[in-house]
């Protein structure tokens, strides 16, 4: 089966693990073939309360597994078949550079959250899902959930480049 990796930063994001953890959410995944959680929980302290590590959910076979900090994550995103993770344009850009499959979970209770408007466009582009903790399990039945559009990455190079041609300079780039 498949291997979820859940993501929530630095800082505390309890809403999103409670809803990871909540019923209808292990259903979903399930329903998508997801029979392991990894979830890198960040300063929060709800998972403690909710699941001890190594958990066999019996009532839905979800395996679960945390940890709070790595010194990187990139081998926990590789493995997996699907992230979920909170609203940071790193978490995003490196799912997509990744070509994995994304829910990203803003925090609503934030003011002035300017992670939503980066979430809102890749959702609108069409790749990865955006919803809020307590819509996670029906981004969970998207039917895009599993097929986002590729990401294609910038190309850093391409003004200068331009710019260097109209000016008679050899481009080999």
């Amino acid at each position: 089966m498949g291997e979820c990796f859940v993501t929530l930063g630095t800082t505390q994001f309890d809403d999103l693990v409670q809803a990871v953890l909540s019923f209808k959410v292990k259903q979903a995944l399930k329903n998508v073939g997801i029979d392991k959680l990894v979830i890198q929980c960040g300063a929060g302290n709800a998972i403690r309360s909710l699941v001890p590590e190594g958990l066999k959910d019996k009532d839905q076979g979800c395996f679960i597994e945390y940890f709070r900090y790595k010194k990187s994550i990139q081998a926990d995103m590789k493995s997996a078949s699907l992230i979920i993770g909170h609203a940071g344009a790193g978490t995003c850009l490196e799912s997509l550079k990744l070509h994995k499959p994304m829910v990203t979970v803003v925090n609503d209770k934030l003011m002035d959250n300017h992670q939503t408007e980066l979430a809102d466009r890749l959702s609108e582009l069409g790749h990865l899902i955006c919803t809020t903790p307590s819509q996670l399990h029906k981004a969970l039945t998207n039917d895009n959930l599993l097929s986002p559009k590729l990401f294609q990455p910038s190309k850093p190079n391409l003004f200068s480049n331009y710019l260097y041609s109209k000016l008679g300079y050899v481009v080999t780039d």
